[in-house]
């Protein structure tokens, strides 16, 4: 997937708690950096119908998890929440700052039966040795569905326990679907059938929505985000896009006649078109969702994007890394859990919005 690069300023430094010390402070029920399980790890109960061993055909040779894994690390975005679905609290997972430096959402808060190690990821901090943290927790299943493109840190990793990265055949560009990571996932642990149940639960969920909501079908949804001062429209359904048009939407047409009369040779093809600030008016659509992650300032302060009907009659919704309201990060990383919440919490929140 092809887009402009986001960057990231802030370091965040944490302290990773080198064992899994009890933890008496619980923050109001919040994971917070450093902590660790106040219980303990938890042990992974093998479902009646668990086999194994089980052999993974991955990227850098085979795998196989020869009994039921209870200590799991889960190192790779969405990697925790296939883990929490399928019952399983790993014991130590990466916390991201793009959700509050925790490392899942909240829509896995009811998930957690323990209080994970939260290890530092790579934007939090470049010089932070994930692998040697990782090593102090003992794990015996090692989780990152993404690893495709750096064989020293898998190969470092393996040294500890078996890792679960991108299967074989991933090619360069490879990011795991929800569908792949969550029977991925389910599979290892010895339980395909419940990864394919999760699976259909949520498609059955999506279906009752769409049935609840017949005002969606064929309404147009312009998705796009500014970055710094320049704007762009999502010609491709990339996650985020990909949502609404599962609700019925249609995207807008606009945007794709843009991009038709684009005047560039990236040799790829984009997953977005630049839009003029002086034709915001492209934007125009039954419900707009811009996101303003990497804006110099809140689009709703711009006079020009106001001007546009949709916007200016209120029929708009702005995505930000709020970690109190993330539907920005459940979006552009989707699991079943967070696409669940996102049907219970966003969802009407675009019936309210849309013209």
């Amino acid at each position: 997937m092809n887009r402009p690069k986001r960057t990231t300023a802030v370091l965040v430094a944490v302290v990773l708690a080198a064992g899994l010390a009890a933890c008496s402070d619980s923050r109001d029920g919040q994971i917070q950096p450093g902590d660790a399980s106040p219980i303990g790890p938890v042990a992974v109960s093998a479902a009646p119908e668990a086999e194994f061993p089980v052999t993974f055909e991955g990227r850098y040779g085979d795998v196989t998890v020869k009994q039921q894994p209870r200590r799991v690390v889960a190192l790779g975005r969405g990697d925790a929440d296939a883990l929490l679905a399928l019952g399983v609290t790993p014991i130590a997972m990466t916390a991201w700052e793009e959700l509050g430096n925790l490392g899942t959402g909240p829509w896995a808060e009811d998930r957690l039966e323990s209080r994970p190690t939260l290890i530092p990821s790579p934007q939090m901090d470049a010089d932070y040795d994930q692998v040697a943290e990782v090593a102090k927790l003992r794990p015996d299943l090692i989780v990152e569905t993404g690893l495709h493109d750096d064989s020293e840190r898998y190969q470092g990793l393996s040294k500890i326990a078996p890792v679960i990265a991108a299967p074989r055949g991933a090619g360069e560009f490879y990011v795991p679907t929800m569908a792949e990571q969550t029977l991925t996932v389910a599979r290892v642990l010895g339980i395909p059938q419940q990864g394919q149940k999760l699976l259909d639960d949520l498609e059955a969920t999506r279906a009752s929505t769409v049935r609840d909501h017949p005002e969606f079908k064929g309404a147009i949804v312009s998705v796009g985000q500014r970055i710094e001062t320049t704007w762009f429209g999502q010609i491709f359904a990339i996650d985020r896009l990909k949502f609404f048009l599962d609700l019925g939407f249609r995207p807008n047409p606009a945007f794709q006649d843009l991009a038709s009369t684009a005047d560039t040779d990236l040799g790829y093809e984009p997953d977005q078109v630049e839009v003029p600030a002086r034709n915001l008016k492209v934007f125009d659509a039954d419900l707009v969702v811009v996101d303003e992650t990497n804006a110099r300032r809140p689009v709703l302060e711009d006079k020009n994007f106001l001007a546009v009907p949709a916007v200016r009659d209120g029929h708009v919704i702005t995505l930000s890394p709020d970690p109190e309201k993330p539907y920005l990060q459940a979006l552009d990383r989707p699991s079943v859990l967070s696409q669940t919440w996102l049907l219970e919490t966003l969802v009407p929140e675009v019936d309210g919005k849309l013209g």
